[in-house]
């Protein structure tokens, strides 16, 4: 999980944003407070995961409080630093459960049916009408170029649009990107210092085989500045695009792999890809099968209230 494999499971990958400063900038405080002062989350969370801790004693349980070994006077590592290493559990218990609900709720979403799932369908029975309905002849087009001269489905195959491997696309440098971001080389490193990993003693399944996959990890210089192959269901509706928010709009990620013209400050560009000089009705027509893998609107059941014991 994440642009760099920092993460080997969907509920580790939760735990990033809560407490990362340049997203919600909370703490897993203040995740275990919420749920023990909200009457219906508090009834949910015990119904699944058994009696929260009694944290009404804010001496022991301050509002905020995270682990920050980068940061060792912030006041959120102060706070965290003045709890026992019994109540520091208790807390980062309630944490984890808490990430482990999101991640067994994200593992439900999917997203619509798109115009190219009906043509592939359509294909698959022979149906050449319903072909010709489902995708425009543009679209088409680029689909011939997708899995042509392109061959951007090395890449990007499969259900999820995406061989879940890591590669350099010859990214330059952009002034909001700092210069350090090594990609997958060092998200090796982050992974095994994980303290959510598959094997930390957080996981349901410390000695599983998920937790094994790290050992096997070989971390060479190959690995410098390559970044996970996203998937492209509903490309359309996730700008920006690339890792670091490169380009605005998917004509100008198709123009990049068309010119390919970027320098790029570490690693290599992966060797199979080439500049490939289409002209603009080409790039136009890639675009348009793209804006094909995700035209329709989102599964509306992600929207509604799911399964939960929560209080009707």
């Amino acid at each position: 999980m994440s642009w760099d494999g920092r993460c080997d499971s969907l509920w580790c990958q939760a735990t990033g944003p809560i407490e990362d400063e340049g997203e919600m900038a909370g703490s897993r405080l203040q995740v275990a407070h919420a749920i023990a002062t909200n009457p219906d989350l508090r009834e949910g969370y015990e119904a699944v995961f058994g009696p929260l801790p009694d944290m009404s004693d804010s001496t022991r349980f301050p509002a905020r409080a995270r682990p920050m070994a980068d940061d060792a006077t912030h006041a959120d590592h102060l706070a965290w630093e003045s709890m026992t290493a019994d109540d520091q559990a208790r807390a980062t218990r309630v944490f984890v459960h808490v990430t482990k609900a999101l991640g067994a709720f994200q593992r439900t979403m999917r997203t619509a049916e798109t115009p190219v799932d009906r043509y592939v369908a359509a294909y698959k029975a022979g149906d050449e009408a319903a072909m010709d309905a489902a995708l425009s002849a543009e679209a088409r087009q680029g689909l011939g170029l997708f899995i042509g001269e392109g061959r951007c489905h090395l890449c990007h195959s499969g259900a999820l649009m995406s061989n879940l491997e890591f590669h350099s696309v010859g990214l330059g440098r952009r002034p909001w990107l700092t210069e350090d971001d090594r990609g997958r080389y060092d998200g090796i490193t982050a992974l095994r210092a994980h303290e959510f990993n598959a094997a930390s003693p957080w996981s349901d399944a410390p000695d599983g085989e998920a937790a094994a996959r790290i050992d096997r990890l070989v971390q060479t210089t190959e690995q410098l500045g390559i970044f996970k192959t996203p998937g492209l269901r509903a490309v359309s509706t996730s700008a920006p695009y690339m890792h670091g928010g490169h380009f605005d709009t998917l004509t100008q990620v198709v123009e990049h792999y068309n010119e390919l013209d970027e320098v790029i400050t570490i690693g290599h560009v992966e060797t199979f890809m080439e500049p490939r000089g289409w002209d603009e009705a080409q790039v136009a027509s890639l675009v348009a099968f793209l804006e094909a893998l995700g035209a329709e609107p989102a599964d509306p059941s992600v929207l509604a209230p799911p399964d939960a014991p929560l209080p009707p």
